[in-house]
């Protein structure tokens, strides 16, 4: 994923349209927004 938003020409347009290819992008960033909030993620100080 890194190296085609390095290939990517950088249009808003470009970049939506990369990032809605990718399967259930839209319901997994949702789900993982509800686990963090019902507290199930790792706090980002514990990642470093």
């Amino acid at each position: 994923m890194s190296s085609r938003m390095e290939q990517a020409e950088p249009d808003a347009e470009q970049i939506v349209a990369l990032l809605d290819a990718i399967p259930e992008a839209h319901a997994r960033t949702q789900e993982g927004i509800a686990q963090a909030r019902r507290g199930e993620g790792i706090p980002l100080d514990r990642l470093a």
